[in-house]
């Protein structure tokens, strides 16, 4: 029997493995959001340089991302080698955000492949 359009081995699976799609979800986003503010930190940086003016650091939305890019601008310096340059941390933590985020949406795929793709909505 169908409940809404659905059947409920599909509803059954959705409420069982509802903790399971919180976390895939919360930690795709989480990736997503350290992303953009690491990208976005890298661009106003440039544009300000370009623009001239005040140094980056007293601009407040530099501030921002700066704060929310800087745990994995640690966690970057702390997988690096000790005679690797603080300047190329950057391009280290890209590279754990992006593995990070494409291992999210593979698991975000197969959990949807696995419920049935009308309960992935």
């Amino acid at each position: 029997m169908a409940v809404g359009g659905y059947s409920r081995t599909v509803i059954h699976n959705y409420v069982c493995c509802g903790a399971m799609w919180l976390l895939i979800i919360s930690a795709k986003l989480l990736f997503e959001i350290a992303l953009m503010a690491l990208v976005g930190r890298w661009a106003l940086s440039r544009l300000l340089a370009v623009m001239g003016g005040a140094p980056v650091e007293n601009n407040l939305f530099f501030q921002i991302l700066d704060l929310l890019s800087r745990p994995w601008l640690r966690l970057a310096a702390l997988c690096c080698p000790h005679w690797m340059l603080p300047r190329h941390h950057g391009w280290v933590a890209f590279a754990i955000l992006a593995m990070g985020w494409l291992t999210a949406t593979y698991f975000k795929i197969n959990w949807c492949l696995g419920v049935g793709v009308a309960a992935c909505v």
